[in-house]
This record gives C-alpha cells, sequence and structure tokens, in this order.
C-alpha cells in the first residue's frame, strides 16, 4: 500500500505549483517616495517657518511674499504640520489622505512660486520634487487601495 504525497516536488510531472505568498502591489514604489517627501517637505517648512518667525527678514530679496514676515512664518509652520500629518495617510493608501496630500502639494508648489526671487535654486529643485510627488500621488495614489484588497479576494 502506497502512503499518498503530501508534497510532492516542484519539478513533478503533470503539477503546476502556484506561489501563494506575499505579494507586493504595483506601483508602491512612487506612493512611499511620495510619503517620504512629504515628510522633508513638512520638516523643511517648519524649520523655513521658525526661521522666518525668528529673523523677520530671512526671506527678503525680490521675492512675491509681501506683508507681515511672521504672517509668512506662521503659515510655512501651518503647510509644515498638515504634510506631516498627511504623509502617514499616503503610506498607508487612504484615498482621502491622498486627495489632501494632493491639495497640499499645490499649495507648497503656489509658495514656492511666490518665494523664488529669494532662493531661485532651492525653489527650482523644490518646484521639481514637488512636481514628482503630484506624478506619483494623482497617477498612482489611488491604484495602490485597489490592488491591495485584491490581495485578499479568494
Amino acid at each position: 500500500m502506497s502512503s499518498p504525497v503530501r508534497n510532492p516536488a516542484p519539478h513533478s510531472r503533470g503539477i503546476m505549483l502556484v506561489p501563494v505568498g506575499h505579494r507586493e502591489p504595483k506601483h508602491t514604489g512612487w506612493t512611499v517616495f511620495a510619503g517620504l517627501m512629504l515628510l522633508l517637505a513638512g520638516t523643511l517648512n517648519l524649520v523655513w517657518g521658525f526661521l522666518e518667525l525668528v529673523n523677520d527678514y530671512y526671506f527678503s530679496g525680490d521675492t512675491l511674499m509681501v506683508g507681515y514676515h511672521s504672517l509668512w512664518g506662521w503659515l510655512w509652520i501651518g503647510i509644515g504640520v498638515f504634510l506631516l500629518l498627511l504623509a502617514p495617510l499616503v503610506l498607508a493608501h487612504n484615498a482621502a489622505g491622498v486627495f489632501l496630500a494632493i491639495v497640499a502639494t499645490a499649495v507648497n508648489v503656489l509658495s514656492h512660486v511666490l518665494g523664488f526671487g529669494s532662493r531661485p535654486g532651492w525653489s527650482i529643485v523644490a518646484l521639481v520634487i514637488d512636481a514628482l510627488v503630484l506624478f506619483a500621488l494623482v497617477s498612482y495614489g489611488f491604484r495602490v487601495r485597489d490592488d491591495v484588497s485584491s490581495l485578499f479576494r479568494s
């Protein structure tokens, strides 16, 4: 009497083994990039806001930012805190977090355009990074949620 084969070898004839392990969802690299850049941008906006509060003329020069410098410092701090709060939501693939991150990144783009005259080199770098974050969020931010939920269907 032969015993049943419990674990056939992968090279057995007529048997096709399908791996049933953890599959990485598509496009997670772009959303992780967007989440990490939101953390970095939020931290830098906090630093710039505090620098503007401490030194009223930190952002001086030929800029479009006019008015009270302490107001701009508080605005930078507010945007920074908002970006820091949104980064975990983007990393968790939350649809509302992705939408709010798109809006916050667009506001961050506007703030860098307004401050272009004082630091043009950094403004260009920040605008390119913000454009990549917007690309990642708009193109892949909402898709990953569907890919993750499809892993748990049977």
